[in-house]
């Protein structure tokens, strides 16, 4: 973490994914902000985005200890190349928002972004992996986040379709949290994205469509010769065989969960 009064602090952080409680909880479609509150009456927001990115956290640890009063006990904001201003301590609330919010420091004319320049996000654990797909002269980004390895990436321009599939030990839970730009998909119909593993329609995958891009998240069981294909047509599914201990999804449009706001 680095202060805009020049001084670093780092730390080994410990927590739960902000996509994740966001992702169990709904956000709007016309959601743009996430603003936190703290005890003592202070005050920050992120864009949606940047709340939605695998790096995001509310740290429960720090260097292996659970959080002391200093560090921002009970619950702390881990927000990597953003200035400290945004690692909001003492967090009580959590709200989803879809006008620009101005918190303490951003109130007095700091930047909303606060990024930090020439900042590299650092490694996690599991690793977040970032792959790209290629449509018309735009490169485009897909973000990852597995405890599964992720073995293959493929987009199929013509039917923007994405394919990967992904391996774990066998008789375990895996996870994928995966961004993808709405330009990739083949409608921007919320309705029409759904989750197949195996052939078989997932209903607890969840699915938020924010801005540009849509995050999805599901959970599934390691086992063999199971497909993957994260985003397709219904009409053109084909039957992709994968062999031993890959995990294979299938991802269309699926129902928005929507609420108004998040709160802790």
């Amino acid at each position: 973490m680095r202060c805009v009064a020049g001084w670093t602090e780092v730390y080994n952080w410990t927590g739960i994914p902000l996509f994740f409680l966001l992702s169990m909880t709904g956000v709007k479609t016309e959601a743009t902000e996430v603003v936190f509150y703290a005890s003592d009456g202070f005050s920050s927001s992120l864009s949606i985005e940047r709340a939605l990115h695998p790096t995001t956290l509310l740290a429960l640890q720090a260097n292996g200890t659970f959080l002391s009063n200093l560090d921002g006990y009970p619950y702390r904001l881990v927000v990597p190349c953003k200035y400290g201003y945004k690692w909001v301590k003492w967090i009580t609330e959590i709200e989803v928002i879809d006008y620009d919010y101005k918190g303490y420091y951003e109130s007095l004319g700091y930047s909303d972004e606060a990024d930090i320049p020439d900042c590299i996000f650092p490694e996690t654990r599991p690793s977040f992996e970032v792959f790209h797909a290629v449509l018309g002269n735009t490169t485009h980004s897909i973000i990852t986040l597995s405890n599964s390895t992720i073995n293959s990436f493929d987009f199929d321009r013509m039917q923007k379709q994405i394919c990967f599939n992904v391996t774990g030990p066998p008789n375990t839970t895996g996870y994928c949290y995966a961004t993808i730009p709405k330009d990739l998909l083949w409608s921007i119909n919320p309705e029409h994205l759904q989750v197949w593993i195996n052939g078989t329609l997932i209903k607890d995958g969840k699915v938020l469509q924010v801005t540009d891009c849509m995050y999805i998240y599901i959970t599934y069981m390691h086992s063999a010769d199971i497909e993957i294909i994260p985003e397709f047509p219904t009409w053109t599914l084909m039957p992709l065989v994968l062999i031993a201990l890959t995990v294979a999804v299938v991802i269309c449009k699926r129902r928005l969960l929507k609420i108004q706001s998040l709160k802790k």
